[in-house]
């Protein structure tokens, strides 16, 4: 949605550049104002989405690291108690 709306500030303020007039400079400086908001939103919204995800993986990475060294030292474990009998 955030992409669609600056397509179209983008599209309004070159259409100020094609045929400059007095009366549509304020629409223009507000549409340019729009559009480096909407950019700054997206980065808002992109930065935090990248970091949540993120986060999951490193939790998901975690997770399967600990299932995986309980098993090794479970197996460890059984083979050191055959060995020893």
């Amino acid at each position: 949605m955030i992409k669609t709306l600056q397509a179209l500030l983008i599209g309004w303020v070159i259409d100020f550049f094609a045929d400059p007039k007095e009366e549509n400079y304020l629409l223009a400086c507000i549409t340019a104002a729009g559009l480096c908001l909407t950019l700054i939103i997206a980065t808002l919204l992109l930065h935090i989405s990248i970091f949540a995800t993120q986060k999951i993986g490193m939790r998901m990475r975690i997770a399967t690291n600990c299932l995986i060294y309980k098993k090794v030292f479970v197996n460890i474990d059984s083979c050191l108690k055959g060995l020893l009998k």
